[in-house]
C-alpha cells in the first residue's frame, strides 16, 4: 500500500486520532455496561471478557445499550453520547468518501483537519463525561475511582 505523501499525512494524521478518541470512548461506554449492576467488585479479567461481547459494537449501538442497562444515566450525558454516535458515524462512513475532493486542495485539507480535530476534542471531552459518570457510579455504591491515566 502506497504511504500517503507529505501533503496528505496531516489529513491522515488527524483522521487516525479522531477515529482513536472514538475508540476510546466506545471502551469507556463498553466497560460501563460491563460492570454487573449489584456487584461493585469484579476481577478486571472478568470485566474485561464482560466488556467483550461489545467489542464490534459502535457507539450509537452501545448508547442504545447503555440507555437499557443503566436507565438511570444522566440525559445530558446521553445527549452527549448520541451526538458523538453521530459524529463517529460521519466519521468512518462519510468524512472521506463524501468529500474526497476537498482532500486534493490545501484549503480543503485545512478544513477537513479542523473538522476532524474539533471531533476529536468531541470524543474525548464525551469520554470525559463519561469517566464522571462510571466513577459516581462507583462511588455510590461504595467503590474508589481509579485515578486518569497519565
Amino acid at each position: 500500500m502506497e504511504k500517503p505523501s507529505a501533503a496528505e499525512r496531516p489529513l491522515f494524521e488527524a483522521l487516525g486520532h479522531a477515529v482513536y478518541r472514538a475508540l476510546l470512548l466506545e471502551v469507556r461506554v463498553a466497560f460501563h455496561i460491563a460492570r454487573p449492576a449489584g456487584l461493585l467488585l469484579i476481577p478486571q479479567a472478568a470485566l474485561k471478557e464482560r466488556a467483550g461481547k461489545y467489542r464490534s459494537w459502535a457507539l450509537g449501538r452501545l448508547v442504545g445499550e447503555l440507555r437499557k442497562k443503566r436507565p438511570d444515566t444522566d440525559p445530558n450525558l446521553l445527549a452527549a453520547l448520541d451526538a458523538r454516535a453521530e459524529d463517529r458515524k460521519r466519521l468512518v462512513h462519510h468524512m472521506l468518501w463524501d468529500r474526497i475532493e476537498e482532500a486534493v486542495t490545501v484549503q480543503g485539507r485545512e478544513a477537513l483537519i479542523a473538522e476532524m480535530d474539533a471531533m476529536a476534542a468531541r470524543f474525548t471531552e464525551a469520554n470525559r463525561m463519561m469517566k464522571r459518570a462510571d466513577d459516581d457510579w462507583l462511588r455510590k455504591r461504595g467503590g474508589t475511582p481509579l485515578p486518569p491515566l497519565s
